[in-house]
């Protein structure tokens, strides 16, 4: 893909799913505590919401998994503060 921009929208579309699914499927896990209220649940839940900080996007992450070089890996590090006059 040519530009930032494309690469990050298209990035930010994979995310923002996975990030979805991740919350779905801790909504699921709370509600199976809370009507069941057996403990595994909550071995689950934590594990989910810890699998969750783990797949937050970082600047760093991002151009890791991006493979970004150069200019676009400072831009998206600094978060564009580089390229201000």
């Amino acid at each position: 893909m040519v530009g930032l921009g494309k690469k990050l929208d298209h990035y930010y579309l994979i995310v923002r799913t996975r990030m979805k699914t991740i919350t779905g499927v801790s909504f699921f896990l709370a509600a199976g505590l809370l009507f069941t209220g057996h403990e595994w649940f909550t071995i689950y839940f934590g594990g989910m919401i810890v699998w969750f900080l783990f797949q937050w996007p970082t600047p760093r992450t991002v151009s890791r998994q991006l493979k970004l070089k150069g200019d676009e890996r400072a831009m998206v590090i600094t978060k564009g503060d580089a390229f201000e006059f």
